[in-house]
């Protein structure tokens, strides 16, 4: 059992719908359905009825209610209470993106000074919607997400999270550098419409794609969901598989791309941010400055 379906079970409550909450945690329907339906599995119970007009508590759903709202708070104030005595002894934890965790660690981390001797850098990679929610549960004190620009409710999902512009890019194609579109410096989406498609699951891209319509939910390619970035990209490099990604992801220690190409999408104009967010704090002014300076200063990588 893990805290998510918890957190999943107790939105769908308060919105009386699967939808809705999958929309305010900014998750898809069939993420949050099959976290839910691994839940009451786990647990032996039926939590939740649907109905024409949403989901409705089980009479165990009720009884249980008090327990996970109770646990849940806990998990909370846990988080904040690790917060408090990691900033007494400064360090300062940020999750990362798995395409940009390499080149975040060599060209920006490592030619970070730290503001106090005392300070130091914890790196955790996690997917954008994945390390938004640890941030707002002070769980993460920074974090490196790619989001789409034409889509704001992440701030409307998360006010108190600061979010600062790094990067623009564009929504590109992840690819083998050697494999089957080796030829090809653009391609379309009937191109790729049989291939297998990479989903990272706490990622957003795909999820959001698929939600769109560009990618249509009827396409026979097979669909991967990768829990970690490393499955991902070995699935790629091996021509196993293609992705959805940023043109300024999949970089080395030093900037530079992997046995990966990216290529655009011939009709498909889709404007990517890179993005800096945290919880704005006094305790965070000297560690973010540094890193701040040490991401503009590598930022040319990324083009």
């Amino acid at each position: 059992m893990e805290m998510r379906q918890l957190e999943y079970f107790l939105e769908a409550v308060h919105c009386h719908s699967v939808r809705a909450a999958a929309r305010t945690l900014q998750v898809t329907e069939p993420t949050m359905l099959r976290q839910l339906n691994l839940l009451e599995d786990e647990l032996g119970l039926q939590l939740l009825t649907r109905t024409r007009r949403g989901v409705d508590l089980t009479t165990v759903g009720q009884s249980l209610l008090p327990d996970i709202e109770g646990l849940v708070e806990q998990q909370h104030q846990i988080f904040t209470r690790v917060r408090e005595l990691r900033n007494f002894a400064r360090v300062i934890s940020i999750g990362v993106i798995p395409s940009l965790s390499a080149w975040f660690y060599g060209r920006v981390l490592r030619q970070t000074p730290q503001t106090e001797q005392e300070c130091r850098f914890e790196i955790s990679e996690s997917g954008s919607l994945t390390i938004l929610l640890q941030i707002a549960q002070r769980a993460l004190d920074l974090g490196l997400v790619v989001i789409p620009a034409d889509d704001d409710s992440f701030k409307s999902a998360y006010p108190n999270l600061t979010f600062e512009i790094i990067a623009t890019g564009a929504l590109v194609v992840a690819v083998a550098a050697h494999g089957k579109f080796q030829s090809k410096d653009a391609v379309t989406l009937t191109d790729i419409a049989t291939e297998p498609l990479v989903i990272f699951r706490d990622g957003y891209l795909a999820h959001r794609l698929i939600k769109d319509g560009i990618v249509p939910r009827n396409s026979p390619a097979i669909d991967i969901y990768a829990d970690n970035g490393h499955l991902a990209t070995d699935i790629i490099k091996a021509d196993q598989g293609i992705s959805f990604a940023a043109s300024f992801s999949h970089r080395d220690t030093n900037g530079q791309m992997t046995d990966i190409r990216l290529l655009p999408i011939r009709g498909v104009s889709r404007p990517i941010h890179l993005a800096l967010t945290f919880i704005a704090s006094s305790l965070m002014k000297g560690p973010l400055k540094s890193i701040r300076r040490g991401l503009y200063a590598s930022i040319n990588d990324l083009h």
